[in-house]
């Protein structure tokens, strides 16, 4: 759960409370964990997979069709706003540690 977590940048009873729900709904499994039993796993089922795919290929199209709409510039503006945000990004576990 703690590196779910932190890949999300969510506490880890956050992250918990998300896959307990995910779980229940039947779209994740749990699984303990062989070598240590305060490790739990979790593996997408069939379902989970599917869902996955498609709201990543509705998010693919709402963007294809927003930046279809963009002109030569407008494009341009967001590669450099989108290269400010990937350094912003790279920094923030630094920045996070620092505020502690």
């Amino acid at each position: 759960m703690g590196e779910l977590a932190a890949a999300e940048g969510v506490a880890a009873s956050t992250m918990t409370r998300i896959v307990d729900s995910l779980d229940r709904d039947g779209l994740v499994v749990r699984l303990a964990d062989t070598r240590d039993r305060r490790v739990a796993r979790v593996e997408i089922k069939a379902e989970g997979s599917r869902l996955l795919r498609g709201a990543r290929s509705n998010v693919d199209r709402f963007l294809d069709e927003g930046l279809a709409k963009f002109d030569r510039m407008q494009l341009e503006r967001l590669v450099w706003a989108l290269d400010v945000l990937e350094s912003l990004a790279e920094n923030e576990p630094a920045a996070r540690s620092q505020r502690a």
